[in-house]
């Protein structure tokens, strides 16, 4: 569960990194 949570975490992450450079 743990796990699962982190990975939501990362990918929020990525697109807000993402977004934020765009």
């Amino acid at each position: 569960m743990t796990h699962l949570q982190d990975i939501e975490k990362l990918e929020a992450t990525l697109w807000a990194s993402a977004l934020a450079r765009s």
